[in-house]
Parts: C-alpha cells; sequence; structure tokens
C-alpha cells in the first residue's frame, strides 16, 4: 500500500497546481459583517463567563462577610 500513495496523491496535486483563480468579488461590508460577528461572539463567552462563574463566587463572598456596624438604631413601632 505504501507504493501506491504518491501515485494516488499525484492528480491531487496536479489539481491543486493547476487551479485557476476565482473570479469573485466579496466587497467591504462582508468583512465588517464578520468582524463583528466574530466580537460578538467573543463578548457572549466574556458574559458567559462572568455570569456563570463571577456573581456566584461574589454571592458567596457577600454571605461570610460579617455585617457593618452603623450607628443608627433600628426602628421601633412605639409612638
Amino acid at each position: 500500500m505504501a507504493k501506491h500513495f504518491p501515485l494516488a496523491v499525484l492528480p491531487a496535486l496536479a489539481w491543486f497546481f493547476l487551479a485557476e483563480p476565482a473570479a469573485a468579488y466579496i466587497g467591504p461590508g462582508t468583512g465588517l459583517g464578520a468582524l463583528g460577528s466574530i466580537l460578538s461572539f467573543l463578548g457572549v463567552v466574556f458574559l458567559l463567563i462572568v455570569g456563570f462563574f463571577w456573581y456566584p463566587i461574589k454571592r458567596m463572598v457577600a454571605k461570610f462577610r460579617k455585617p457593618k456596624p452603623s450607628g443608627e438604631t433600628p426602628p421601633t413601632d412605639q409612638p
């Protein structure tokens, strides 16, 4: 099988090197749209990480903090 490998690759290489350039125009709007999509995806991933990890950790830290003493007295219902 190793003897036939170069013969199998030869037509693929010939097709690759003999290909003609495509006559296609994409335009500037497509590039900006792709850039916007990539930036949006990165923003979504960042917010996912923040929402999934940061807020539960923040809640846990606030739970273990001691309340700060204040100089105010609690309101009473007496007239």
